[in-house]
């Protein structure tokens, strides 16, 4: 059953890509092909090519491979408020640019430097709650141990010269 997906999803790929070509094409026999009509076919593709995106993502966590329970958890289960802030700003300012372009003239708007301010202040908050955690980490004595495979490699040791006096 996961094969039939994969080869619908590749299907649906494909035709998605061939979309454009097969628009160009017409527009180029049939019709004048202007500016308007190959932004119109461009934007149309971006539009078509996200939303498939976003169905292959709702079906993943639909069908749990895709796992969110621990989205905004600690390594140690606790929940964390700056990932929080960070999730909630992101969609919060997110879904306002999407309402603005959909009640908007159609294009995206200028993006306030206040808006840019609070999310950096937001990602900030995060990254420097990381830090500290790694920090706190390494001063406890429990900090991570180096991942599979990554070893260090044994120094060799260094072979004492022989003796002239005692080697002929």
């Amino acid at each position: 059953m996961d094969n039939i997906w994969k080869s619908i999803i590749r299907a649906v790929f494909v035709l998605v890509a061939l979309c454009p070509v097969a628009m160009v094409i017409y527009f180029a026999l049939f019709r004048t092909l202007t500016k308007d009509y190959l932004l119109l076919v461009l934007g149309s593709e971006l539009a078509v090519l996200l939303f498939i995106f976003g169905v292959i993502v709702l079906y993943a966590l639909a069908t749990d491979q895709i796992k969110i329970d621990k989205l905004i958890n600690e390594p140690s289960g606790d929940a964390s408020i700056s990932r929080f802030q960070l999730l909630i700003f992101t969609f919060t300012i997110a879904l306002s640019f999407v309402y603005l372009v959909i009640i908007g003239p159609g294009k995206f708007p200028d993006v306030p430097n206040q808006v840019l301010i609070l999310l950096g202040i937001s990602a900030s908050t995060y990254g420097v709650g990381k830090g500290l955690q790694v920090v706190n980490g390494m001063t406890s004595g429990t900090a991570q141990q180096p991942a599979a495979g990554a070893t260090d490699t044994p120094v060799p040791e260094a072979k004492p010269e022989p003796d002239p006096a005692t080697t002929k």
